[in-house]
């Protein structure tokens, strides 16, 4: 029987968090970057034409800030991940998450696990 594939997705968190501290932000974004972002018909079109993991990063920029706490991050990143359709995300940290860390992003329902290797945390659901 042929088992079906899972849609796994991966997030260079060390690279958000550059960008995002060398962002140049409107007066615009500044006011309205936590409220939801309503795009035109054209903008949605395009963004599905990207790949899975690009529309991740785009709509991650758009939602994740660095006024929250890094968990608060990945939590919110994991629901975005969810909602693209990623069954699981291997997230690239640049740091080693704690178990508390870990605990609160597992009350979304999902499974964090931490990789010991290089400070990676694969997140499933």
């Amino acid at each position: 029987m042929i088992q079906p594939t899972r849609i796994r997705g991966v997030f260079d968190y060390t690279a958000f968090l550059d960008v995002a501290c060398h962002k140049h932000w409107t007066l615009f974004e500044v006011f309205f970057h936590t409220e939801p972002n309503e795009q035109d018909e054209a903008t949605q079109m395009t963004c599905q034409a990207l790949a899975t993991d690009e529309r991740l990063w785009k709509k991650a920029l758009q939602c994740l800030s660095l006024g929250r706490s890094d968990q608060e991050n990945l939590m919110i990143l994991s629901k975005l991940a969810r909602a693209e359709g990623i069954e699981a995300l291997h997230v690239m940290m640049p740091y080693a998450l704690d178990a508390q860390q870990l605990h609160e992003i597992e009350t979304l329902g999902c499974h964090a696990t931490q990789m010991t290797e290089a400070d990676e945390v694969l997140i499933e659901w």
